[in-house]
């Protein structure tokens, strides 16, 4: 089941470097003419405030090439905010990113998520699993021209919860909307009621702040969001 997202005043600082490229190519077709190929993330700020609370979180990034390495993630909320709150890896396999662990700050494994790929590169699966909570989430995706059916079921202890997406592409196969079904099929209806949602994706012509990692795309940067905790 997709988290609700409390949006509070946020304030998004992205600082990039340029590394050489080393012959790597990414897989985001969210691509820009007027942007440096070898660009990428060195560290993110987002500062929320709601009332009497505020907090401020940083994230560093490390690469070998244009592949993710590690993330740093130092948090205000917690502990000082000089101290590694979360420590994050990224494992590929085939220029895919295959694997992401978290650690906490004793170094317990606390997050893991694990990609498969078909042959022709295509997201077909992702599992993301939450240790602390005994909380799996398994997402599937299956692909007809210009749609994209994402199927997830979620175990939270004892329950068992279901949320099915249809996303809608144009020709470069940017995802331009997204409405939530009542089953796992491409004919199911819209659905209704509170859990019902739509929405429209537009483009503007600035690229994506993580579109020069290798592996990355719009599913992996959005339905997953393994890259930065920032909305």
């Amino acid at each position: 089941m997709k988290k609700s997202i409390f949006l509070f005043t946020a304030l998004l600082f992205f600082s990039c470097e340029s590394e050489d490229a080393a012959g790597d190519s990414t897989d985001n077709s969210n691509n820009s003419s007027n942007s440096d190929n070898s660009a990428l993330v060195k560290t993110v700020t987002t500062t929320t405030s709601d009332g009497d609370y505020s907090s401020v979180i940083t994230e560093e990034y490390f690469y070998e090439g244009n592949k993710i390495e590690r993330k740093l993630h130092y948090s205000s909320d917690y502990n000082n905010s000089d101290d590694v709150y979360y420590t994050t890896y990224y494992t590929y396999a085939n220029n895919k990113i295959s694997n992401v662990k978290r650690y906490d700050s004793d170094n317990d494994l606390e997050k893991e998520y694990v990609f498969d790929y078909d042959s022709n590169g295509n997201l077909v699966s992702y599992s993301e699993e939450y240790f602390e909570y005994s909380e799996i989430s398994s997402y599937s995706f299956t692909y007809d021209g210009n749609y994209i059916l994402s199927c997830e079921t979620e175990s939270y202890y004892d329950n068992t919860y279901y949320d099915y997406t249809k996303y809608t592409t144009n020709s470069n196969g940017d995802i331009t909307f997204a409405e939530t079904v009542q089953s796992c099929g491409f004919s199911a209806q819209r659905s209704t009621g509170e859990d019902a949602s739509t929405a429209n994706v537009e483009y503007d012509t600035n690229p994506s702040p993580f579109k020069n990692i290798v592996g990355n795309n719009f599913l992996i940067t959005t339905d997953a969001s393994i890259f930065t905790y920032a909305d």
